[in-house]
């Protein structure tokens, strides 16, 4: 295995793991630290960070089925849901569970559309 190979794999998942990170920030940061497009577009920034995210997952990982992938994905928005329950500032919303679950599901249904691999 090349030192390129390597570099590539694991800097893919390096910056899955930021993504993930830098999701759960905002996630569990007060509204006002999360940008005003945000703020205004709840539902849709779930749609398209959830989208995001299954990408790099499945870039990052390219031998993970479209059930593994549906599964995790769909574990972290209702586990970033019910944590949300647990601060005092943030709340539950199936709504913005069913946001990001949609996000994934359309990635793969355009992934499986397009046929890629």
């Amino acid at each position: 295995m090349s030192r390129f190979h390597v570099f590539r794999v694991y800097g893919n998942r390096f910056v899955f793991l930021v993504l993930v990170v830098v999701t759960l920030f905002f996630s569990f940061s007060p509204g006002s630290v999360s940008p005003a497009f945000v703020v205004n577009n709840d539902k849709l920034a779930h749609f398209v960070v959830f989208f995001g995210l299954t990408f790099w997952l499945k870039f990052s990982f390219p031998g993970f089925l479209a059930r593994k992938l549906f599964f995790i994905m769909v574990l972290l928005a209702a586990s970033i849901e019910v944590f949300q329950y647990l601060f005092a500032n943030r709340e539950f919303s199936f709504f913005d569970f069913g946001a990001g679950g949609l996000g994934v599901f359309v990635y793969l249904v355009v992934f499986r559309m397009c046929g890629w691999r």
